[in-house]
This record gives structure tokens, C-alpha cells and sequence, in this order.
């Protein structure tokens, strides 16, 4: 018996270059291989969709997938699939986190996460709430409703400290950018580039303009961003 691992960034960076005859830009392809698990038939068509949608982070997930997904998910009731958006939209999520975001104590959090459990959707370690594959969770988030899925976002946005992650839920959490989510979006940019992560400074100022933040000094602030995170395609649009 051989057990077939998670393909790599770089593999999955070369297969769906050789498939498509076009490299993705690299935070799109960093999306893919996160969601897929590094798993190929599922990295193809979450690339089919990029090409459909013409970016990542507007790509719906696939029909392919989305059934697959909604096999596993669809049948939990409101209050357990407004736990898991939650927990699929935080970047480190706890049943501490769930409770603050959430208002519920943590034994109605574990009760809710349990039929979720019991199916594989989520594993439960000690605090931490994992989904069983990276695909179930972007399957709960696609399945959100627009509306549900911002305000997600402004809950997580109250409950995080990191001046990065308040000012990406601020601006998922809204339908247009007001100036304190616009100067957060500045400041969490400014400090991601001095970290040394331009390719995050890019995104979030890309984030701003789509905002209605859409200054020339944006546009030329994001284009050195994506050049310095070796994305010339991007830097020149």
C-alpha cells in the first residue's frame, strides 16, 4: 500500500500552469492549494472557476465540488451552520473564539459543534476547532448568504486584536468602505510591507480600492507590493 501525500505549492504551482498553459498569479494559486488540501483533481477545478470568474477571491467554489461539499454539510440546522461560518471565516478558530464572536457560553458551542463532529466535518482538539479537510470549510462559506457571510466578518472584526485581521473582516464586513475601515486597510498594509509580507500589503490595499478607496496613490502603493512579491502581471495592471 502507498499512501498518496498532499501534492506541494511548487507541484501544484507547475500542474495547473501545464494544464491551463498560463501560471496563475501566486496568491491565487497560495488560495487554491489552501482550499484543495493540496489535492490535484480538487486544485484543477477550483482553477477552472479562477478562470470563469477571472480571480480567486471572486471564484464561486465549482459545481463539482459544491455538491460534494453540500453531501456533508447541508444538513445541519441555522444555529450549527452559523457556528461553523464562523469558525470557517476565523483564521485560528477556538470554542473561546466562537463563544466571544457568538455570545454563546462554551458548552452550547460545543453542543452546536457536535452533529458537526459526529459527521467529520470538524475535529475537535482541546480548544481548537479544525475542519476535517480545508475544502469543507470554503464549502461553508460559499453556501453563506452575502448578507450572513458579512456579518460574520464585522463579529470577528470586534473580537480580534491583530491589526491585520480586524481590517480584512472590516472590509469583508462591508458593502463599501468607510474611512475608518479604509484608514485601517492603510495601516494593516504599511505594517504587513515592513514585516516583509508585500504580496499581504497588496491584498489589503486591493481590498480598499474596491472599497471605493480607488486613489492613484493606492494603485501605485499595491503595484510596488505585488512587484516586490515577484507578481509583475499584477504589479502592471
Amino acid at each position: 500500500h502507498h499512501t498518496v501525500k498532499p501534492m506541494s505549492l511548487g507541484a501544484l504551482h507547475a500542474m495547473i500552469a501545464a494544464r491551463r498553459g498560463q501560471a496563475l498569479p501566486r496568491p491565487e494559486i497560495t488560495r487554491i492549494h489552501r482550499i484543495s488540501g493540496g489535492n490535484p483533481f480538487f486544485a484543477l477545478e477550483l482553477a477552472r472557476a479562477v478562470d470563469d470568474a477571472d480571480s480567486a477571491s471572486t471564484a464561486p467554489l465549482p459545481d463539482s465540488l459544491s455538491t460534494l461539499v453540500r453531501e456533508r454539510t447541508g444538513v445541519f440546522e441555522d444555529d450549527v451552520v452559523a457556528v461553523l461560518l464562523i469558525a470557517a471565516l476565523a483564521v485560528d478558530p477556538t470554542t473561546d473564539v466562537l463563544a466571544e464572536v457568538t455570545a454563546h457560553p462554551i458548552g452550547r458551542i460545543l453542543e452546536l459543534l457536535e452533529p458537526a463532529e459526529a459527521r467529520g466535518v470538524v475535529v475537535l482538539i482541546g480548544c481548537q476547532v479544525r475542519f476535517a479537510h480545508p475544502l469543507l470549510a470554503a464549502g461553508i462559506v460559499a453556501h453563506a448568504t452575502p448578507v450572513a457571510r458579512r456579518a460574520a466578518h464585522r463579529d470577528l472584526a470586534a473580537a480580534v486584536a491583530q491589526p491585520e485581521l480586524k481590517a480584512r473582516h472590516l472590509a469583508l464586513g462591508s458593502a463599501d468602505g468607510d474611512p475608518a475601515t479604509l484608514a485601517a486597510l492603510d495601516a494593516a498594509a504599511t505594517a504587513t510591507r515592513a514585516q516583509g509580507a508585500p504580496a499581504t500589503a497588496a491584498e489589503l490595499l486591493e481590498l480598499a480600492i474596491r472599497l471605493g478607496g480607488d486613489t492613484p496613490i493606492r494603485h501605485i502603493l499595491a503595484a510596488g507590493h505585488h512587484f516586490a512579491a515577484g507578481d509583475a502581471d499584477s504589479a502592471r495592471n
